[in-house]
């Protein structure tokens, strides 16, 4: 005689074993982050040298690393929201260099940190992840053009 079972039937058992589950302690699943911190943020962040990350990315996946090239990128988050800093990109447009004063502002939106500096600059909304390693976001700089950046958390400013 061959038995069979109909899903209704087992329905129920098999959610309620899938909620245990869920609801176990050794849930591999890993936990929302906690919110930013200001007091934990203000500081400096560097990209330049062997520090950091500066690249460009067109949409044919093609990634021009812009630290290779000399450029730099120093972001100062300060007490009340006040960011300050500089963006210098060497012979970024018709061989012209790009040098960004970042003075302007930064507040926390949910987990990430969005700056924008008081000038239109191609940084105008970007917002940016916190990690171990310091600041990491990308914005879209152009149709087909992104700038990615991570900068690492330092305590020395940039050459003028």
């Amino acid at each position: 005689m061959m038995r069979r079972f109909r899903l209704g039937s087992m329905a129920l058992p098999l959610a309620l074993a899938f909620i245990a589950a869920a609801c176990s302690d050794d849930d591999p699943v890993e936990p929302t982050p906690d919110p930013i911190v200001e007091e934990e943020v203000i500081g400096t962040y560097i990209a330049a040298g062997e520090s950091g990350t500066i690249e460009l990315i067109t949409g044919e996946d093609e990634t021009t690393d812009l630290l290779e090239a000399g450029a730099e990128l120093e972001i100062v988050l300060g007490a009340d929201g006040e960011l300050d800093g500089r963006l210098f990109i060497p012979e970024w447009e018709e061989e012209e260099d790009l040098e960004v004063d970042l003075a302007g502002s930064w507040e926390i939106d949910g987990y990430l940190i969005e700056i924008a500096p008081e000038a239109e600059t191609i940084l105008d909304g970007l917002r940016l992840k916190v990690d171990d390693e310091g600041l990491r976001g990308s914005i879209e700089v152009d149709d087909d053009l992104i700038l990615r950046v991570v900068v690492v958390r330092g305590d020395h400013e940039l050459a003028d």
